[in-house]
């Protein structure tokens, strides 16, 4: 496994399209919660993070699609290997998309809510909100993975999550925080930080957390290794 100085750079145009495919794939899910949350509708926002699920689990495998590809610095064309991705997981990535969805459409529901309220959020709440999203970070993080390289069933993948999150847990956390803190920097900085998301708002935060996790997920899963046998034309000397 290679990670070029420059490789964000070399693949700035691909990553910053892929992140625009990926907005515009958001946008049912955004739109859906918010007015969830003006309208204080559960129903609403239960509608909203299915559809909105449908929508963006198959942008969100293309993207990380994308990302592994370039850290293997395949060489096809990122349209050409987006849409063959595409192709490929938009079935099975409508349910992690749906639970995905579901649960940061309810976790900034409740919050939100709560805040609303009372006023104020007891620092319990605060700490085990913090956990929770902790832990489903590294949970979709490496099931996103697996879903995207590898056809096996939901049981192997849930169990590979578990196993590889308590082997690499620091390496799981350090990643997990960067998302999480790059998601409230965009939340406190709106609206002028919602300009930064259809250009970086996903690939950039997604490509560094990943590049934490790809060498225990390469190490793991043998992952160039495995490519390298079915598709050698995908990895370069």
């Amino acid at each position: 496994m290679r990670f070029k100085s420059l490789d964000w750079l070399e693949n700035c145009k691909s990553y910053i399209l892929v992140n625009l495919l990926t907005t515009l794939g958001a946008l049912p899910f955004a739109i859906g919660v918010g007015a969830a949350i003006i309208l204080r509708s559960v129903l609403l926002l239960l509608f909203a993070c299915i559809l909105g699920g449908c929508c963006f689990g198959p942008v969100l495998s293309g993207m990380i699609d994308c990302i592994l590809r370039k850290f293997r610095h395949c060489q096809d064309d990122w349209w050409a290997s987006y849409r063959r991705a595409w192709k490929q997981n938009w079935k099975s990535s409508l349910i992690p998309g749906i639970l995905l969805c579901l649960f940061w459409g309810f976790l900034g529901f409740m919050g939100l809510q709560m805040y609303w309220t009372t006023g104020t959020i007891p620092f319990i709440t605060i700490l085990l909100i913090l956990i929770s999203a902790i832990l489903a970070v590294i949970l979709f993080s490496v099931y996103w993975v697996q879903m995207v390289l590898f056809q096996q069933s939901s049981i192997i993948t849930l169990r590979n999550c578990l196993i590889f999150g308590a082997s690499h847990f620091p390496s799981c956390l350090i990643s997990a925080l960067m998302q999480i803190a790059w998601g409230v920097l965009l939340f406190c900085g709106a609206p002028w930080s919602i300009q930064l998301i259809p250009i970086l708002g996903f690939c950039l935060i997604l490509y560094w957390s990943m590049k934490i996790l790809y060498p225990h997920l390469n190490q793991d899963f043998r992952i160039e290794e495995l490519i390298a046998e079915r598709f050698p034309e995908q990895m370069i000397p």
